[in-house]
C-alpha cells in the first residue's frame, strides 16, 4: 500500500558553487520554490514547493491583481504575458499595487 507524504516540500542538493540563503526563490532539480533554510554548496537542503509565499516582483512599478498568473524570472516573479519560455509557478492571492516590491504567491507545481 502506498504511503502519503506531505508533498509540500522536497529535498535537493545545492550544486550552484555558492551558498543559497534561506527564503530564496529558486529552481532546484526541476522544481520551483523557497529554500527553507540556508544551504551551503554541496549540502542537501529543503525546498518548499507548495503553499503561500511572499516573493519579490521583477518590476515593482507593475500592478498585479489577485488571481493573476505569475512566472519565475531569475529568483523573482513577474505577471505572465503568455510569451514563449515563461515558467508559470503560481497565482497572486491578493492585489499588489504599483510601487509595492513583494507579492503573495500561491505556489503550485501543477502549473509547470
Amino acid at each position: 500500500m502506498a504511503k502519503i507524504k506531505d508533498g509540500d516540500r522536497i529535498k535537493f542538493v545545492n550544486n550552484t558553487g555558492e551558498e543559497i540563503k534561506g527564503g530564496s526563490l529558486i529552481n532546484a532539480e526541476g522544481f520551483y520554490g523557497v529554500v527553507y533554510k540556508t544551504v551551503k554548496n554541496g549540502e542537501e537542503g529543503v525546498l518548499i514547493i507548495e503553499g503561500v509565499i511572499k516573493a519579490e516582483a521583477v518590476d515593482p512599478t507593475v500592478a498585479i491583481n489577485k488571481g493573476d498568473k505569475l512566472v519565475y524570472t531569475q529568483g523573482k516573479v513577474n505577471k505572465a504575458t503568455g510569451a514563449s519560455g515563461e515558467i508559470l509557478i503560481g497565482k497572486a492571492i491578493e492585489d499588489k499595487p504599483a510601487g509595492e516590491t513583494e507579492v503573495s504567491v500561491k505556489l503550485n507545481p501543477f502549473y509547470y
